[in-house]
């Protein structure tokens, strides 16, 4: 539990500062300094990979945070999996399509 527990803070603490930063980057355009505050651009550069461990934060506590109840029996493993319907593999099919274009 203690993976779990750290992944949703993560996650948590990455969103919270992406929403920060974005205000920060509302607060210099306003002011007209946005593209001249040095100190905020490098910390974009820095947080670039923010989004993709922010993700996977929050996949490892939907997907960790499930199984202890599956493998306890507390929970059927009919009910601990995602099932994937057609509306999600014909979303995932359109993102492949549409991703394979811009690459």
């Amino acid at each position: 539990m203690v993976l779990v527990f750290y992944s949703f803070k993560l996650m948590l603490a990455i969103g919270m500062t992406m929403v920060t930063l974005a205000a920060i980057s509302l607060w210099l355009r306003w002011h007209g300094r946005l593209y001249s505050a040095r100190w905020f651009l490098r910390i974009l550069v820095v947080m670039t990979p923010a989004g993709v461990v922010a993700t996977l934060g929050g996949w490892w506590t939907a997907e960790i945070g499930r199984q202890p109840w599956v493998i306890n029996g507390m929970c059927a493993p009919p009910k601990g999996i995602t099932g994937a319907s057609r509306d999600a593999v014909s979303g995932l099919i359109a993102f492949v399509c549409a991703y394979s274009v811009f690459f």
